[in-house]
C-alpha cells in the first residue's frame, strides 16, 4: 500500500499525498489531501479543526 506517497494531481494544479492506512484498505478508494501553492488556493487556512457531530 502507498502512503505518503506523492501524486501530481491528473485533474489540475499541485499534487496529492496519499494517506491511505491499513484501517481503510478494504475500501476501493484512496485518501489524498491536495497540495496546492498558497497563491493557487481558492480557500482559506483552518483556523482550527473540530469533530463534527
Amino acid at each position: 500500500m502507498a502512503k505518503y506517497d506523492v501524486f501530481r494531481n491528473p485533474s489540475g494544479d499541485g499534487f496529492l499525498l496519499d494517506v491511505q492506512t491499513d484501517l481503510s484498505s478494504d475500501l476501493n478508494t484512496r485518501i489524498v489531501v491536495p497540495l496546492l501553492p498558497k497563491a493557487n488556493s481558492p480557500m482559506r487556512a483552518a483556523s482550527s479543526i473540530r469533530p463534527l457531530k
